[in-house]
């Protein structure tokens, strides 16, 4: 599950961890599933993770 989703997170061309991808991964999973997978604190975690993704990697747009 990790790997599955892993790829879902990372553009295979430019190999860039993508914040969005994750947190629409873990989204399609459903936050049922997540838990039944992962338990509630590791589902909780991947959720902050996913959301830490999305901070760090949001391009602001540039203003000319």
């Amino acid at each position: 599950m990790i790997r599955h989703l892993q790829d879902r997170a990372i553009n295979e061309n430019s190999g860039q961890f993508s914040g969005a991808k994750l947190n629409s991964a873990l989204n399609d999973l459903g936050e049922a599933k997540l838990t039944r997978i992962f338990g509630a604190q590791s589902a909780q975690e991947l959720r902050d993770l996913a959301r830490a993704g999305l901070d760090a990697t949001y391009q602001p747009l540039t203003l000319r």
